[in-house]
């Protein structure tokens, strides 16, 4: 029986060495070279996930461009999911294997025409004042939206640098990337300059693109990934790129040997699935081929984690210049850790067109190099604006922006139509106490006349025919948490008001005075009326005291409101929103206790200084007597269909006067419905619709469409 098994033994072992292809002396080393190109680091995973797979050992590796990269993280101990989960990032995936040595390959273009952002509709035109060498003062153009290009860019390039800073294992194998300078290198800086990006005139794009071994050697195997096909058509525009190609595949076919090719066959779909799968399939059908290292073990691990940032970076401001060090310094959150403060940092500073030519640089000790520049910057608008409250009116407005340890903005705004005009000038500090703060001071000078035509059945003691103002408003903001805002406020105004009286008595004029601080908290994504997702809370407290001349005093009071809204979007074409606001005027009157404001006798200089409710968007666009009020609450509801700029929208409110106002024959329980036809597009806004009010009494009305209020509004202003 021992015999038996002992035969069978030697049986099976001597099988075994009989079936081995090679004597542990005759293995080879490996040396894997991977170039450049559009698909390569797509082409060069595939490549990765076939070794990792078959476990080929790859003893070093020679790379240059985006083979540089990959190869480097592939080192460091990424497995291919991790790299590839890193391309897949949105921030990532634009840029990955495209060549940026010009920034025109990926310049956005511009629209037709220049249409500004905002809430007035209007063309714009945006420049930078800078310094030329010999000093003198030049405007260069610039686009009206933030250099995204730029900004994603930067972001691009730290993410590479990142990664290339995150040691999963110590590497354990010889890596080289080669530049086209000459030189040669293993650390970041050596990786980094390889790769084709702006500013990187050593680029392997210009040279290596395919890296070649430099002689024969019988005891290594060299392994050369090529990311183009058999069977392609020349697909490349420029003539000095497509000449760069034809040699490095030239080169190819003139290499020492013995060497293994991995060259797709041919390619049916452009897609990054496609070449990962290419070259995997690359690798199999050379098997074959490499059988001569098949039999020994690879020396690393591979790791299964994903590319999750490990440290806090600590940005460093050396390249900013000193007057807006500590301006750009607040955008930084120290509180964030990891990939999120950078991507913060880039969010917050891309609401503000001063700041240009950001750049981020990964210092070898972990320190974040940050670099940025703000010239001046003027921004002009022309546009115009109205409904068929106000008529047309033409609009225009000049900013002027600069940094010079304060933020500063001085801005002009004014408006002309058919029988309205205005002038509005501000001064804005922003930024202060640690980029939190904003102070500002504006002034509006205006005559606002409504036309006759909308108000044509109207009851006259109710109607304001005009209103000239002549208000100062002196403010600081103050951002507590993000998101949270507290605005503290001073209005010293100057009013005159047309009404029916204004033939016997004269126009009415009045002075109010008003401190006071409003609360704001909003999602990033809240939008008001028309947003798609989001909530909003505002409260305000302030007190007012009124004096009308020879009309009357009304005393010091207080006033206080509060208001709420909710978006939600279950699916992208479908939003509904709910809402509840109320507002409150009392003062305390001896023996009474807390009343309100006692009344002028003249209801329209009343109804003036009573709450402004805002239970539907139309409903804010002048002095509406029922919307007018000391004491209300109400509840909003809306739904709206929509697609891209176009949108269908029904809001509707229930209002409870709790003031019952004297001047309004609708009694205190009011519904409001406002069918809404929207197009939208950056500033180009227009609206039509209809707008009913009833009581609960009267609910049946609604079907009655012809007393509803037609309505018309080109832009989205507050005035």
């Amino acid at each position: 029986m021992k015999k038996f098994f002992l035969i069978l033994m030697i049986i099976w072992h001597g099988s075994f060495l009989w079936a081995s292809p090679l004597t542990p002396g005759e293995l080879k080393k490996t040396v894997l070279y991977l170039g450049g190109g559009d698909q390569s680091p797509w082409y060069f995973l595939g490549v990765f996930y076939a070794i990792d797979a078959y476990k080929i050992p790859v003893d070093s590796i020679v790379a240059s461009s985006w083979g540089a990269w990959v190869s480097a993280l592939w080192m460091e101990g990424f497995s291919p999911d991790a790299i590839q989960k890193l391309f897949l990032d949105p921030e990532v995936k634009p840029f990955v294997g495209q060549e940026q040595l010009s920034l025109n390959r990926f310049s956005k273009k511009e629209p037709l025409l220049p249409i500004g952002n905002g809430n007035i509709p209007s063309l714009q035109m945006r420049f930078f004042i800078e310094s030329d060498t010999a000093g003198f003062l030049k405007m260069v153009k610039r686009p009206l939206n933030s250099d995204s290009l730029t900004i994603k860019n930067a972001l691009f390039h730290f993410r590479i640098q990142e990664s290339l800073s995150q040691k999963m294992i110590p590497p354990r194998k010889p890596f080289s990337a080669l530049s086209c300078d000459g030189t040669s290198g293993k650390s970041m800086s050596d990786i980094f300059k390889t790769l084709p990006l702006v500013g990187h005139h050593a680029s392997g794009e210009l040279c290596h693109l395919i890296p070649l071994p430099s002689k024969n050697d019988s005891s290594l195997i060299s392994i050369v990934a090529v990311p183009v096909p058999l069977r392609n058509k020349d697909t490349i525009a420029e003539p000095w790129k497509r000449e760069l190609w034809h040699r490095a595949l030239q080169g190819l076919k003139n290499s020492p040997s013995p060497i293994v090719i991995l060259r797709p066959h041919q390619m049916t779909q452009n897609t990054p699935e496609a070449w990962i799968q290419a070259g995997f399939s690359a690798v199999e059908s050379r098997l074959g081929d490499l059988s001569k290292v098949l039999g020994r073990k690879p020396s690393s691990i591979r790791s299964l984690d994903s590319l999750v940032p490990w440290f806090r970076y600590n940005p460093s401001f050396e390249k900013v210049p000193s007057e807006i060090y500590s301006h750009i310094k607040s955008y930084w959150n120290p509180a964030d850790t990891g990939i999120k403060g950078p991507e913060h940092f880039v969010s917050e500073i891309m609401s503000n067109p001063l700041y240009d030519s950001l750049s981020f640089e990964l210092q070898d000790n972990g320190d974040l190099l940050i670099g940025a520049s703000a010239p001046t910057l003027i921004d002009f608008k022309l546009g115009g604006f109205g409904s068929n409250i106000w008529g047309p009116n033409a609009y225009s407005k000049i900013d002027f922006r600069f940094i010079n340890q304060f933020e500063y903005l001085f801005s002009i705004e004014a408006f002309y139509g058919l029988h309205s005009y205005g002038i509005r000038p501000e001064l804005r500090l922003s930024r202060l106490w640690q980029g939190r703060g904003d102070f500002f001071v504006n002034a509006d000078f205006s005559h606002r006349e409504v036309l006759k035509k909308y108000f044509s059945e109207e009851y006259d003691w109710n109607r304001i025919f005009s209103e000239s103002r002549t208000d100062l408003n002196l403010g600081f903001s103050y951002e507590v948490l993000p998101q949270h805002q507290l605005d503290f406020n001073v209005l010293f105004g100057s009013r005159t008001l047309e009404t029916k009286y204004s033939k016997e008595e004269g126009d009415f004029e009045s002075t109010p005075i008003e401190p006071g601080v409003t609360y704001k908290y909003s999602t990033p994504d809240y939008k008001s009326w028309f947003g798609y997702s989001g909530f909003s809370v505002e409260g305000s407290l302030s007190m007012r005291s009124i004096h009308a001349g020879v009309y009357g005093f009304i005393p010091m009071h207080y006033r206080s409101k509060v208001d709420l809204q909710y978006y939600y979007s279950p699916t992208t074409f479908l939003t509904l929103g709910a809402g509840a606001a109320g507002a409150i005027s009392m003062y305390h009157k001896e023996g009474y206790g807390y009343v309100y404001p006692e009344l002028l006798e003249f209801e329209p200089l009343d109804n003036s200084y009573r709450h402004a409710m805002s239970p539907t968007p139309w409903s804010t666009e002048w002095y509406f007597a029922e919307m007018l009020s000391y004491h209300y609450g109400l509840i909003r509801l809306q739904a709206g269909l929509h697609n891209n700029w176009l949108g269908l929208w029904i809001f509707g409110s229930y209002i409870k006067d709790f003031e019952e106002n004297p001047t309004v024959l609708i009694k205190d329980h009011r519904f409001i419905l406002e069918p809404t036809l929207r197009f939208a597009y950056r500033s180009f806004d227009v609206r039509a619709g209809l707008s009913r009010m009833v009581d609960f009494e009267h609910l049946k009305e609604f079907k009655d469409f012809k007393n509803y209020h037609f309505f018309v509004r080109f832009g989205a202003y507050q005035f």
